[in-house]
């Protein structure tokens, strides 16, 4: 799952650090940020997501860290998630059939919240198209999404960063992911034959809403 860091994590900070309105305990380099197994973290065992409108709803999903430490499973999809996982779930069949064999998602964030997007995909004949690509691939294709995105660039694109790689990485990591005393970033990859989820171990230090030390 994710390599996070926490302030426990850092070197002894001193009280003059403390005292500066601009210290931030959380910056550190990428070496100082350490994996955290699925297990410890998001649902255990394998995780699978909808990559067929067929499957929607019908997958089931294991408790994550805060629902196994709080021993209850609350409905955790409101509305708009439930018609999130769908459309997800449509542009990976859509995906598919454009010869798309996988998709690689990378996310960071920590504090209050988790971030996640598409960062490409790999075809069948093992070449991969970053997501500006994709989007435009399945805009010829005459597909695109009803539902309310937030990127800034054409809604097939958005969806691609704020429907599909959101919504699996909230089914990867859990509802609460990104929201904790601790930043973190990752990557997982999900097969849209069988929608198992893969996670990266080793990501490349690639983020969007964190910065590291001396970057």
């Amino acid at each position: 799952m994710p390599r996070i860091f926490s302030i426990e994590m850092a070197d002894d900070v001193p009280d003059e650090a403390l005292d500066d309105e601009d210290f931030y305990p959380f910056e550190a380099p990428p070496e100082a940020f350490q994996y955290l197994p699925a297990a410890d973290f998001g649902p255990a065992g394998p995780v699978y997501v909808a990559v067929n409108p067929s499957q929607v709803g019908k997958i089931e999903r294991g408790p994550d860290a805060y629902e196994r430490y709080a021993g209850k499973r609350p409905d955790w999809q409101d509305e708009f998630a439930k018609k999130a996982e769908a459309e997800a779930a449509r542009f990976a069949a859509a995906l598919a059939a454009l010869g798309a064999k996988a998709v690689y998602a990378r996310y960071d964030g920590g504090n209050d919240e988790g971030f996640a997007w598409f960062d490409h995909c790999v075809m069948a004949d093992g070449s991969t198209r970053d997501a500006d690509q994709v989007a435009a691939d399945m805009e010829a294709a005459g597909i695109s999404t009803s539902l309310p995105t937030w990127g800034g660039k054409s809604p097939t694109r958005n969806a691609l960063d704020d429907i599909i790689a959101t919504t699996w990485a909230v089914h990867s990591l859990g509802r609460g992911y990104g929201t904790g005393e601790y930043v973190m970033y990752g990557a997982f990859s999900v097969d849209l034959t069988s929608g198992l989820v893969t996670d990266d171990v080793n990501p490349a230090p690639i983020t969007r809403n964190l910065r590291f030390k001396e970057q």
